[in-house]
């Protein structure tokens, strides 16, 4: 199986989160002694399931703030960043389809959530090969509150409300290569429509958008719309984790996450 690592960032976007940095992208700031995108190769390599890596985000391999590269013990693949989520992902989709013909799911992994380890993505990578043909395209994780609150409290991440749960969505996901490629249109609407309530509302149905913003969907009714309204199929999966989507897209949230790692 192979891991598909998303590192895309500008230069200097690390300068947010670390005084100092400089032009550093997020993604090689230092979190305890390593780079931020270290933790999360050494996690996929400790990944029994995978076999290979792409990273989209860098053309080579890039120099960490120590003048260092980033290192694997597994076959790692670059693609340059094309600029945003979609591209990265579909870019790095198509690289693995060119090198590897046969390879059907993917583990699609942030490269800013450097808490997670390779038991988690083991987890996922059992979840996706058990999978009955023709069921499931698309596995979409998610952490509940009580999980997050209680692994990384005051975290500060932002949570869904559906009817029993309130959600925050993970960095790790399973996807099919067929869930992707064929579907780009779908997945950059995907990415348009995050911050715009118009947008969401044209692409999953407004009475969908104003059923969750009432709290009124279940987990299996956003499955089942989201698979009608993107063409392949979805399945909500709830991780037992919290470091799947411990990111870390403030400063506060970076020094929450290299305070933890220290203690390692």
């Amino acid at each position: 199986m192979w891991a598909l690592v998303t590192a895309g960032g500008t230069e200097g976007d690390g300068e947010r989160l670390c005084a100092g940095a400089g032009n550093l992208p997020k993604v090689l700031l230092p979190v305890a002694g390593r780079p931020m995108v270290q933790w999360v190769l050494d996690a996929v390599a400790g990944t029994p399931a995978v076999h290979a890596v792409m990273v989209a985000g860098f053309a080579t391999p890039p120099a960490d703030s120590g003048g260092g590269g980033l290192h694997s013990p597994l076959p790692v693949h670059y693609l340059a960043d094309a600029g945003d989520l979609t591209a990265n992902l579909v870019g790095g989709m198509r690289q693995i389809a060119g090198l590897d013909p046969l390879a059907d799911w993917v583990l699609v992994v942030s490269a800013d959530v450097p808490a997670v380890q390779p038991a988690h993505l083991e987890w996922l990578a059992e979840q996706v090969s058990t999978t009955a043909p023709g069921t499931v395209d698309a596995y979409y994780g998610i952490v509940r509150r009580q999980v997050m609150d209680a692994r990384f409290p005051g975290a500060g991440r932002t949570y869904a409300r559906l009817r029993g749960v309130e959600a925050c969505g993970a960095d790790v996901h399973g996807l099919r290569m067929s869930a992707v490629l064929g579907h780009e249109r779908t997945w950059q609407r995907m990415l348009d429509a995050r911050k715009n309530r118009f947008r969401q509302a044209r692409l999953i149905g407004f009475g969908t958008l104003v059923l969750g913003a009432l709290g009124r969907l279940t987990l299996a009714d956003m499955e089942q719309r989201a698979s009608r309204a993107f063409g392949f199929r979805c399945r909500v999966l709830e991780w037992p984790w919290a470091e799947t989507a411990m990111d870390a897209d403030n400063r506060e949230q970076y020094e929450l996450l290299d305070i933890d790692l220290r203690s390692r």
